[in-house]
């Protein structure tokens, strides 16, 4: 048991980039203390940095830290889904609060803003899902609440930077317990959920990006808005870089895109947000909105691609003024290489 003032200590389960950077964000919580991380490999780079950081670190994985038989309140398992059910299995035995951050699909699901108060009171083994889940379950919740959905989907776009080898490793698992927790804790246990994932190498690397789309024939865009940006202001009660960019109800569909920009040192960024004001309500005219469907957003000078520095400038003349040379087309400077190699073989020269 802890002393009075003494944090709950806390034990992080695998130092890739997640890892880092929950003990990261424990250390400067003030709530929890982030008293040991563990990993398989002592010679990981993660486990390198850690001790950089000044954590205490322990190598050899579950199984070294069963056998320290050492007290911990929680204990954070950052590893990787095929390993979670292992890590339970060793410590269901030790009465400590464990809580998943792989897409395992064991535990108790929980979306903080939808169901956090009631999982806490009836579980000690919690599996937060995913990051699209977390993202996304908070307005497909509302939007069920206002109206009946007939078919749902969500695509996640984050970082290709942010993504460790485990997170790669787990994409079908992440699809997979990501549509089961929809239908699950969203309200919309009969409707078809499709779950999407996209990883950007873009420079520098985008914020992580959620676009939801619910079909719903009785969908009434005051209502649906006023409840999403009710749900979103929830989150950004406890995860200040979600933001709501946009929210549009169109012949009963509706389009919701939302925002994460991370404020961590182990996972990049993205693009700079301010998560201190309020954004334009969805819908309004000052605020961002998607595209409507079968409509191209037009492209402005900051879509433009830039021109390739390797191919000539078509706009810049030669020291003569006249214009650069015409460039023939791939196909037929080929068919005229192909002429040449039959005229050579016939003994002709052209």
């Amino acid at each position: 048991m802890n002393g009075p003032g003494e944090r709950p200590r806390a034990v992080v389960l695998g130092c890739g980039k997640i890892g880092m950077d929950l003990a990261e964000r424990i250390g400067y919580s003030g709530l929890l203390e982030c008293a040991l991380i563990v990993g398989r490999d002592r010679t990981s780079p993660g486990l390198g940095r850690a001790q950089e950081l000044g954590l205490p670190t322990m190598a050899g994985g579950i199984a070294a830290f069963v056998d320290a038989a050492e007290h911990f309140d929680v204990v954070f398992d950052a590893s990787n889904a095929a390993a979670h059910t292992a890590h339970w299995q060793a410590l269901a035995a030790t009465g400590t609060v464990l809580v998943d951050l792989t897409p395992s699909g064991t535990g108790t699901r929980v979306v903080p803003a939808v169901n956090g108060d009631a999982a806490v009171q009836s579980s000690r083994h919690f599996n937060m899902i995913s990051c699209g889940v977390q993202s996304a379950i908070p307005v497909l919740h509302a939007i069920a609440v206002t109206c009946t959905p007939s078919y749902v989907e969500i695509v996640a776009t984050g970082a290709f930077a942010s993504t460790g080898r485990a997170t790669r490793l787990n994409i079908d698992e992440y699809v997979a317990t990501t549509q089961d927790a929809v239908r699950e804790l969203a309200g919309v246990p009969e409707a078809p959920v499709k779950a999407l994932v996209n990883l950007s190498p873009a420079q520098p690397e985008p914020p992580f990006r959620v676009l939801a789309t619910v079909l719903a024939d009785d969908a009434r865009p005051e209502p649906v808005q006023a409840a999403v940006r009710a749900a979103a202001a929830r989150v950004r009660a406890y995860a200040p870089g979600y933001t709501l960019t946009s929210c549009t109800v169109t012949d009963g569909r509706v389009d919701v895109a939302l925002e994460i920009t991370a404020h961590g040192s182990h996972i990049p960024p993205g693009r700079e947000t301010s998560t201190s004001s309020t954004p334009p309500p969805c819908g309004s005219p000052s605020g961002p909105s998607l595209p409507s469907p079968g409509k191209e957003r037009p492209r402005g000078a900051a879509d433009r691609r830039p021109r390739n520095p390797a191919r000539p400038d078509p706009s810049r003349r030669s020291p003569r003024g006249a214009p650069p040379a015409r460039r023939r087309p791939a196909a037929r400077l080929r068919q005229r290489r192909q002429r040449r190699g039959r005229a050579r073989r016939r003994g002709r020269t052209r």
